[in-house]
């Protein structure tokens, strides 16, 4: 079987808007928001999980940041009603389709977030199976959620990732997965990637 996994943000899709900018106009308190998301994120395990929504609002509460909505709320707005896929997405879905790759989703996020994005954008059907952190209640590179993926593979199959972060490299390093860098900002960025594109539909000159 060929089977192409996908992250999903910044990989098929994005939105308007920031979320941190949402959080406050002064640019220091957004990226202390930022570090502090990664620092709460870091101190999880599959023991202690919580998911993006629960992250948020700890942020929020620690930082003793007051906005007119709660951070809960802004990040249901931002990432139901602001989001868009980036070109060529469909197009790389479909011609994968044809050429008879199963195609999965892997993704950091919340279901009841992603979900109804993947169909409000009219993707949803083209996955065979979606892995959610929120419902394995582990995250990217942690073992939960490998062994959750392991569950849809075997090592005969021809399988690729296409991924856009560090966590997601490590993630594939543990299973015989070929990996896709797809880099957007043309920085230069080396994580013993198999192969790097600046576009989606590049991948489709090496998956036959």
């Amino acid at each position: 079987m060929k089977v192409v996994f996908f992250d999903i943000w910044w990989t098929l899709m994005d939105t308007k808007e920031d979320l941190f900018s949402f959080v406050s106009p002064n640019k220091e308190i957004q990226t202390k928001f930022k570090e502090q998301f990664s620092i709460e994120k870091s101190l999880l395990d599959s023991d202690n999980f919580k998911n993006v929504r629960e992250l948020l609002g700890i942020c929020e509460k620690k930082l003793e940041i007051k906005n007119t909505s709660p951070i809960e709320n802004i990040y249901s707005d931002i990432y139901l009603n602001r989001i868009y896929l980036f070109d060529w997405v469909l197009d790389v879905l479909n011609e994968l389709q044809d050429r008879w790759y199963s195609l999965l989703v892997v993704s950091d996020a919340d279901s009841d977030i992603l979900i109804p994005q993947l169909k409000t954008l009219w993707i949803y059907d083209y996955f065979s199976e979606i892995i959610v952190s929120s419902d394995v209640k582990s995250y990217k590179p942690w073992k939960k959620i490998t062994e959750e993926i392991k569950k849809y593979i075997s090592e005969d199959d021809e399988i690729y990732f296409i991924w856009d972060s560090i966590v997601d490299i490590q993630t594939w390093k543990s299973i015989w997965a070929k990996s896709i860098l797809i880099n957007l900002s043309d920085e230069i960025k080396n994580y013993s990637q198999d192969y790097t594109i600046s576009d989606i539909k590049e991948v489709l000159n090496f998956l036959w």
